[in-house]
């Protein structure tokens, strides 16, 4: 079986030498000399995946959400339109300084977060949000603005 080349042959496993079968279907694999057991058991499978850690379920807040707040230049109002796949959060935010597209967006249980990246007067502006989904139609938000401080408001989903 040297020089790589491998073969596979099956061996039955009689009931008296082991009571394997019961468990799950299975198969032996001889390989160069080497034993390899594949077990391919639905109760064990099961088993095993209820001691998987459980995951965060993303909050779902797919949709369209709008706030105003008072800022550094005056009121502030925006539209959010967010797009969920799994954990990963896109789409864009509007205001009266353009559409800009969200980015690094992120959710993790009722944590969100993601950067609107924008143009402001002709500067390069990254603005960076964090906030928690507090109910179904409302989300707080923490925003900093180039890394200078910012504005806690609340988002609420457009109906």
């Amino acid at each position: 079986m040297g020089l790589g080349v491998s073969s596979t042959r099956r061996v039955n496993i009689p009931d008296d030498v082991c009571d394997i079968r019961r468990l799950a279907a299975h198969h032996w694999t001889l390989r160069e000399d080497n034993l390899w057991v594949t077990l391919i058991a639905g109760p064990l499978a099961l088993t095993a995946f209820a001691l998987l850690p459980l995951v965060a379920l993303a909050a779902d807040i797919g949709g369209t959400w709008t706030t105003s707040f008072d800022s550094q230049v005056g009121v502030q109002s925006y539209t959010f339109t967010f797009v969920v796949n799994g954990t990963q959060l896109t789409g864009k935010a509007k205001s009266a300084n353009g559409d800009n597209a969200i980015e690094e967006g992120k959710i993790d249980g009722s944590m969100v977060s993601f950067v609107e990246n924008m143009n402001y007067q002709g500067m390069a502006l990254r603005i960076a949000y964090t906030g928690t989904v507090v109910s179904a139609d409302e989300i707080k938000f923490k925003r900093d603005v180039g890394g200078q401080g910012g504005e806690d408001f609340t988002a609420k989903r457009s109906k």
